[in-house]
């Protein structure tokens, strides 16, 4: 749960202390809209410094600590707001996270407990209860908060899945893959719903189920910014997706291109790249006319360093769909590497025709027209790269384009 910066204006009271905490608010102001926490909390210590007793700032400043990950201040702050007003459910809530974190697991069960007592319809309040329970290894509770959590409300797609792992770890299988589907229906980007449901069709025999479901995870985490948590993520993934392979690959489902097509990318995906390729193969021989065999082959030879058959798959990707603008620039970035720069060119210019706002081609495009002499035409395209956002890592438009 993202914690929120929440800012309660104090209220007036006496005339000169209605002055003062009014200058006071406005520096805070001034300090969060520089994102200086620090700072602000500074200036709400002196207005608890004048007011003991302010309970919305002991809340906000609560709030500024936690985003510091100062958890203990944060605590003793949310604690002493609820010693000042003992009914505020945000307050138990968000303490209870930090504790849960921190692994206090009585104290957040407690808070949880609390929030559930101001708020029964809280959904949250029940689910992260299922969580800490998990964490425990006791997985029925954990089964009674989730139903809980979606008693209160039905899309709760985290609860479904904790309940689904947790019968996963019962060996409830079956019960287990329908939780994790409904989950999905509700949430179908969360890539751990997927990792949690290969384990599951693991244990059920379901190789090909399970390789599905993992590249599912994989391509789900591609598109998300933080490379260091996917790294994590994989690396505690990763033995299990390590058996389904061997499994996969052993049975060999040669009658079906696309589980042959799925086990080729995982095994692509873990550098398995001779065997990626020979899945490859079945996949094309047993459907030739799907383009992305095609060009996924092309990017496993190339891994291979056999850039002339990669070129003749990048070819026939086109072949079957001319707008794919990926098979292009690759193509080209390979016959750039072969010196072949004429064709490299033509490539190039069919994908910017395709998607004339991805900055990158003009700048490879420019360096090759400057290369065989076209220089008017090549600083062109490097200084439409520039106008298009492109950041120069190169010096030629210094060296050749301004002289």
């Amino acid at each position: 749960m993202k914690f929120k910066i929440l800012l309660l204006f104090i209220p007036l009271c006496f005339s000169l202390k209605s002055q003062i905490n009014e200058e006071l608010n406005n520096c805070i102001q001034e300090k969060l809209g520089i994102s200086d926490y620090k700072g602000a909390i500074e200036i709400m210590d002196m207005i608890i410094a004048l007011n003991p007793n302010d309970s919305i700032t002991y809340f906000n400043r609560a709030n500024l600590k936690e985003a510091l990950k100062d958890y203990i201040g944060a605590i003793n702050d949310y604690t002493k707001q609820l010693e000042i007003d003992s009914e505020n459910l945000d307050c138990y809530f968000l303490r209870g996270m930090i504790e849960k974190d921190m692994k206090n697991y009585n104290a957040a069960l407690f808070d949880f407990e609390k929030t559930v007592e101001l708020e029964p319809s809280n959904s949250d309040a029940y689910f992260f209860p299922a969580v800490i329970y998990f964490e425990k290894a006791n997985y029925n509770k954990t089964i009674e908060f989730c139903n809980k959590a979606i008693a209160s409300r039905i899309d709760n797609a985290p609860a479904y899945a904790y309940k689904a792992w947790a019968k996963t770890q019962l060996k409830y299988f079956n019960e287990a893959l329908q939780d994790f589907n409904i989950s999905i229906k509700y949430d179908s980007l969360y890539a751990n719903t997927y990792y949690y449901r290969g384990y599951t069709k693991l244990k059920l025999n379901d190789f090909n189920g399970a390789i599905t479901d993992f590249n599912k995870a994989i391509a789900l985490q591609s598109n998300q910014e933080n490379e260091y948590y996917n790294t994590q993520e994989l690396n505690l993934h990763k033995p299990k997706i390590i058996k389904a392979l061997k499994a996969t690959n052993k049975i060999s489902n040669t009658k079906n291109d696309s589980i042959c097509f799925q086990t080729a990318k995982l095994n692509s995906f873990l550098q398995n790249y001779s065997t990626a390729l020979d899945f490859y193969n079945i996949a094309i021989k047993l459907n030739p006319n799907q383009s992305t065999y095609y060009y996924n082959r092309a990017e496993t030879k190339t891994k291979l360093k056999d850039y002339n058959g990669a070129i003749l798959d990048f070819s026939k990707t086109i072949e079957l769909d001319s707008l794919n603008y990926n098979a292009y620039n690759k193509r080209a970035i390979i016959k750039k590497s072969q010196n072949n720069y004429l064709s490299a060119i033509d490539d190039f210019t069919k994908a910017i025709n395709i998607d004339p706002s991805n900055s990158i081609n003009y700048l490879l495009r420019g360096e090759l027209k400057i290369k065989i002499g076209q220089k008017e035409d090549g600083c062109k395209d490097i200084l439409t790269f520039k106008k298009l956002g492109g950041e120069f890592l190169q010096k030629i438009d210094n060296t050749i384009c301004n002289q």
